[in-house]
């Protein structure tokens, strides 16, 4: 035993270990996203105003509106559903419908992010591959992005209108 723990004790204590580790790398990759896109990098340490800063360099901030009811909503509803809404309401009606709010939030929530992933992939210069490792790898092409060569070429929609022309 080490330190009073067991062996799954200290599994999971390194299973934390490892993701706190992750974890902090993602927000130095981020951290450096942000200052490839012009932006300071503490903008990625605050939360709302980052993904808004996000949307801003990586997409368009109406986005970010968009989004942020579905959150709310998301949110309100996994509350509610917490709080044992049979013991307030004694309705299973009320339960099924906040049930069904909360999973068409999450479906909207993840169809916006996987969009802005790709968009993400778009203003940085990469394709459709690598928009499908963000997408499923996060961590890991997020660190590729701000560590790699890879350099900020504007916004999806400025990209689109500059090959026009």
């Amino acid at each position: 035993m080490f330190m009073g723990l067991d062996s799954p004790g200290l599994i999971k204590a390194g299973i934390y270990a490892v993701g706190f580790l992750a974890a902090v790398f993602v927000i130095i990759a981020y951290w450096t996203i942000y200052k490839k896109a012009g932006e300071k990098g503490w903008k990625a340490l605050i939360p709302f105003y980052n993904e808004y800063v996000f949307y801003k360099f990586a997409w368009k901030t109406k986005f970010f509106f968009i989004l942020l009811p579905f959150t709310v909503i998301y949110a309100a509803a996994a509350i509610i559903q917490n709080y044992s809404i049979d013991y307030f309401f004694g309705n299973n009606i009320m339960i099924e419908t906040v049930s069904m709010l909360a999973f068409v939030c999450s479906i909207a929530i993840l169809v916006i992010r996987i969009i802005k992933l790709v968009k993400l992939s778009k203003c940085f210069g990469k394709g459709k591959l690598f928009a499908l490792g963000l997408i499923f790898f996060e961590p890991i092409f997020v660190m590729i992005l701000a560590f790699g060569k890879a350099q900020y070429a504007g916004t999806a929609k400025a990209q689109e209108t500059e090959s026009i022309e």
